[in-house]
């Protein structure tokens, strides 16, 4: 990162509700959107629901192969925007999807509120055995 942010988890939030009104969920309508603030770039996903689910992808695994894909190495924070049930940490998918990435990371949970989030920290969630600096000690 080049210096410090100047993008605030109200923007960030933002953003993760702009990108939850793209999600494609006809099958369980609810909506969740993802926004990844990573090299100063904010990287957006949704959920996109497909029949049988096992090609399903999550709102946070969109924004995290997005900013993969964009070439973004350093992960900052993560917000969540579900439309529904919050108070929800993200599944343990999308957990060990992020953890490919980056060994810690804060995610923000927008609960409906412009001054309230539900916190977590990517470490406390999913502990040492998925992360991949971790694998390798099993090996």
């Amino acid at each position: 990162m080049v210096g410090p942010t100047t993008i605030s988890d109200i923007e960030l939030i933002e953003a993760a509700r702009e990108a939850r009104e793209r999600a494609y969920c006809p099958y369980s309508e609810y909506k969740v959107g993802a926004a990844l603030l990573a090299d100063d770039e904010i990287y957006q996903g949704a959920n996109m629901e497909i029949c049988g689910r096992t090609t399903s992808i999550h709102a946070e695994m969109l924004a995290t192969f997005n900013a993969v894909f964009d070439g973004a190495t350093d992960f900052e924070r993560l917000a969540i925007s579900p439309l529904g049930e919050t108070g929800v940490a993200p599944c343990g998918l999308c957990q060990h999807t992020i953890a490919e990435f980056t060994e810690d990371l804060r995610i923000i949970e927008d609960i409906g509120s412009d001054s309230d989030f539900v916190e977590y920290s990517l470490k406390d969630l999913i502990g040492p055995a998925y992360r991949p600096d971790v694998q390798s000690e099993f090996k």
